[in-house]
């Protein structure tokens, strides 16, 4: 029987996830290695987030090994943007790990097959080095957006600051940035979208906001955000009360982990969006991109 291993290489974290025949998830898997670390400031990926994120995929590959299927790995933004991308992917390759680099079009495409939403639905992905939007009705995508502002970049630019004046910068920053392959800014391409049907919200920060407001504070459990609706309001009642720790209090959250220093910058950017949008609320999904890759290949005619 078929089996399928999956591999995330994101700006602030690696993923994988272990898939069975019906290409559900047995088992996921996240180290946070920060690949994309200074690329803001350097325009590189920096030695120590590849070594990082080299070492996580070789941990990956003997998992994906010992589960029976091959690994089938694929970057996003920060390895996307860097100008020693190749570096990084030959190295991977020496390794025997090969890595498809996918445009911001198609990563906002894999986060919305990995929902696998019916009706008419809008997308929403907050990630370390960009942000995506899409939006498609009965499975078949209509738009999709990506902009170069993620909670990484962020952290970079704007510091731990989480003032208001921070917030609206960096909602400024959101709405102003080009989307990849056009011309026109984030805010502008999302104002071209229809009614926005159900809004949907994957990856760290929704996952890690829903998870709080649901009082998960300890492991994650995918089974008490999975599916969840949450408001405007509810958000800001999470990013306000994390307002008031220091980042070393946030870290201390197990839930939060290594993103206690991104949560308040990624929440920024998701209420940012919903704003635009018009949606009061989300539905958070534990599926993502992950899901979404394994089903875009296998649309490609790839082979466990």
């Amino acid at each position: 029987m078929a089996k399928y291993a999956i591999a995330d290489i994101g700006t602030n974290s690696v993923r994988l996830m272990l898939a069975d025949e019906n290409l559900r998830p047995v088992q996921k898997y996240l180290t946070t290695t920060r690949i994309g670390e200074t690329l803001s400031s350097s325009g590189e990926l920096s030695e120590a987030g590849m070594r990082r994120t080299l070492a996580a995929l070789c941990q990956y590959a003997e998992k994906a090994a010992r589960f029976g299927a091959p690994l089938w790995a694929f970057a996003t933004s920060a390895v996307r943007d860097a100008q020693n991308r190749e570096e990084f992917l030959k190295r991977a390759h020496a390794a025997g790990i090969g890595i498809e680099v996918v445009s911001g079009e198609t990563e906002a495409e894999l986060a919305f097959l990995g929902v696998g939403a019916a009706g008419r639905a809008t997308l929403i992905d907050i990630g370390g080095g960009s942000t995506e939007v899409a939006q498609g009705e009965d499975g078949k995508l209509l738009a999709a957006f990506s902009a170069p502002v993620g909670c990484v970049r962020a952290l970079e630019r704007l510091g731990d600051r989480s003032d208001e004046a921070e917030q609206r910068e960096l909602s400024e920053w959101l709405l102003s940035a080009r989307v990849s392959g056009g011309s026109i800014a984030m805010g502008e391409a999302l104002s071209t979208l229809k009614p926005a049907g159900r809004v949907y919200a994957v990856s760290g920060t929704a996952t890690s906001l829903a998870s709080l407001f649901a009082g998960v504070t300890e492991e994650y459990r995918p089974d008490a955000v999975h599916n969840k609706v949450v408001t405007q309001k509810d958000i800001c009642a999470v990013l306000d009360r994390l307002r008031g720790m220091t980042v070393e209090q946030r870290c201390a959250i197990p839930v939060l982990g290594e993103r206690g220093d991104l949560i308040l910058h990624g929440g920024t950017l998701l209420l940012t969006c919903m704003k635009a949008l018009g949606a009061k609320e989300v539905t958070v999904s534990d599926a993502d991109n992950l899901e979404g890759y394994l089903r875009y290949r296998l649309r490609q005619g790839g082979r466990p």
